[in-house]
């Protein structure tokens, strides 16, 4: 829902598509705060970090960027904001076995999320780097400009 009340308050028409982001974002973003937030805390995971993923995608947008299904703004950009935000708001009196947030008075948590990130993010980088030259060197990533201008359907 913030999703599409960000795209309103943007001056963005309504579509199913953003709805559908909206959706997909708001559970990416829930996934690791599971079983360890309040029904509240899990209400702010989604405001904050659906407009933290919608800017991501507008952005990407206005770079230029081909990503036509919003794949990192959505998943990549939600999980990051799904990790983050855990190491947030994290209670343990929701689980007893888990540590408490930055927002409850835990640092190890949060910590812990920020250095899991970065090591994430830097595999992924790597491993995405040497798959996308590899299928560069076999089959090409793009087709040229006059085949993309026809249409995929017409030239492959």
């Amino acid at each position: 829902l913030s999703w599409v009340l960000f795209d309103l308050l943007q001056g963005r028409r309504l579509s199913a598509i953003s709805a559908c982001n909206g959706a997909v974002v708001g559970l990416v973003l829930i996934t690791p705060a599971s079983g360890y937030v309040t029904v509240g805390a899990a209400l702010c995971i989604g405001l904050m970090g659906s407009i933290i993923c919608n800017a991501t995608s507008q952005n990407f947008k206005r770079l230029d960027v081909d990503d036509t299904l919003d794949v990192f703004p959505c998943h990549g950009m939600g999980g990051i904001c799904g990790m983050l935000l855990t190491g947030c708001f994290a209670n343990s009196s929701i689980n007893k076995t888990a540590m408490n947030g930055l927002f409850y008075g835990g640092t190890v948590l949060m910590r812990r999320h920020v250095i899991s990130v970065i090591i994430i993010s830097a595999y992924v980088v790597g491993i995405n780097y040497v798959i996308f030259r590899v299928v560069d060197a076999v089959l090409g990533l793009r087709v040229n400009v006059q085949e993309e201008c026809v249409g995929m359907d017409s030239t492959q």
